[in-house]
């Protein structure tokens, strides 16, 4: 019954899983951070974009074009990377709830068998209980050994069922007859 009372430990691959899943979220919220912020500065540099002729004749109106084309893509680039780093979170996850859901199986049988192990001890526990009674109420039994006595037990328990058998049987044949015996009393209907 001791080995019943073992718990068990998780795996190793349910603890790596679970890392894996929690590195590829902070990945994940890094990534969006970052594209959050080349967003921003797309959003800003499109509100700060000169305009007019002298802007164009001086060139500053190229060269924002050019700075918002660098940040555009930039925001494709991190949009992209979060994308990616999304579904690597996902793949982490599923792996994670794939090792969670074994875990959980192995632990239902664990305990299962656990329970079983127990049920065993405390039968045998009883058994050996039997056991001693009969042996101090027979000990001519005891003599022949376990087996012997087991066996002596058993045929005794049969015995036992068989008496018990015939009473209700006797018991059921008196109530029948009791039954067809019966007369009612009284007006009838």
């Amino acid at each position: 019954m001791a080995r019943a009372s073992v718990p068990l430990e998780p795996p190793a691959s349910l603890a790596e899983a679970r890392t894996k899943a929690q590195k590829a979220q902070k990945a994940v919220q890094e990534a969006e951070r970052r594209e959050d912020e080349a967003r921003a500065a797309l959003d800003a540099a499109e509100a700060s974009r000169p305009r007019g002729v002298l802007a164009w004749v001086t060139g500053k109106a190229a060269a924002a074009e050019r700075r918002i084309l660098a940040l555009e893509t930039l925001v494709g680039e991190r949009a992209q990377d979060a994308r990616t780093r999304r579904s690597i979170r996902d793949g982490d996850a599923r792996g994670e709830d794939r090792e969670t859901r074994a875990f959980a199986t192995a632990q239902a049988t664990h305990e299962r068998r656990q329970d079983g192990e127990r049920r065993e001890g405390l039968m045998d526990l009883a058994r050996v209980d039997r056991l001693r009674k009969a042996m101090e109420a027979r000990p001519e039994w005891a003599i022949q050994g376990v087996p012997a006595l087991e066996e002596h037990m058993r045929r005794a328990e049969a015995v036992r069922r068989a008496d018990e058998a015939k009473l209700r049987e006797q018991e059921r044949r008196q109530q029948e007859v009791e039954d067809r015996a019966y007369t009612p009393r009284g007006p009838s209907r």
